[in-house]
């Protein structure tokens, strides 16, 4: 657990009044229905404070907590309840491709560029579940076992193996929507292309499409799925990307296409096309 106390809050909450007052009250505004995700633009962290932005990025599951705390912190003209607000950044540097991945970035919050290959479609993912015992009525806490979850043997009323239903309205879910990333084509030399699986939740999910060229900034994380379960672990385990920015690179054909290729044609079709160009 994070011990508040040995991050420094104040400088946190002085960096949002300072940058981001407005955005954030917005962001107040449309919370959770609208946003859940407050992204900060890494850049105007680093202008603010140096060390606060290094520090963030080399040690992200402590401070990111702090600055989950902070955003809460900071009075606004409004009553608000940022719970389970979460805080992300996006333009980080420097940044990496993804066949440029190493031991030495696990844990590290880093931005990752590539071109999206596949997305999956958004479906919830279940936190903190609740199963109820169809013979008594029971609520009883699941063990959560990364995308699984565990139901328990015995109902503590009955005293006996019972069966168990999933409680619809007091589970709590979240959306996910994996995107597998590649490395550019033309960073590859040949070779066979390498891939990072990124997780995206709530209001991030649903803003990529295949084909995309972007970055994706978030804490690199091992695959919960090889590490737990069985009586031993995975050597090898898969690595995942947990994302809280995105910062598109440039446009797919497809919105390019949309966008130009009436002007394309238009000038194309011109009698004076080698003068134009000439003259250009």
């Amino acid at each position: 657990m994070t011990d508040l106390l040995k991050l420094p809050i104040d400088d946190m909450v002085e960096f949002f009044r300072r940058y981001h007052k407005e955005e954030l009250l917005e962001f107040a505004q449309g919370y959770p229905k609208d946003n859940t995700t407050f992204v900060i633009d890494w850049s105007e962290l680093f202008k603010y404070d140096n060390d606060l932005a290094d520090v963030t990025l080399s040690e992200p599951e402590r401070y990111i907590v702090g600055w989950e705390h902070a955003l809460r912190e900071v009075d606004l003209p409004i009553p608000t309840e940022l719970t389970n607000a979460r805080v992300g950044f996006r333009n980080v540097t420097p940044d990496l491709s993804v066949n440029e991945i190493r031991q030495g970035h696990m844990g590290e919050y880093i931005g990752v560029y590539g071109r999206v290959s596949e997305i999956t479609q958004v479906n919830p993912e279940v936190q903190n579940p609740i199963a109820i015992c169809k013979d008594c009525g029971a609520e009883v806490e699941m063990l959560d076992m990364g995308d699984e979850v565990q139901l328990p043997r015995d109902c503590p009323t009955c005293d006996e193996f019972v069966e168990y239903e999933l409680s619809d309205k007091k589970t709590e879910a979240r959306d996910k929507q994996l995107i597998e990333l590649n490395t550019l084509a033309e960073e590859s030399a040949g070779s066979e292309t390498d891939s990072l699986m990124v997780e995206v939740y709530d209001d991030l999910v649903g803003n990529v499409s295949a084909g995309d060229t972007l970055r994706m900034n978030g804490i690199l994380r091992y695959d919960a799925n090889d590490m737990v379960g069985g009586d031993s672990l995975d050597r090898m385990p898969d690595i995942v990307l947990d994302c809280l920015g995105i910062d598109s690179e440039n446009q797919t054909f497809d919105e390019f296409e949309a966008e130009r290729i009436d002007e394309i044609k238009e000038i194309a079709e011109r009698d004076d096309l080698f003068q134009a160009l000439v003259d250009s």
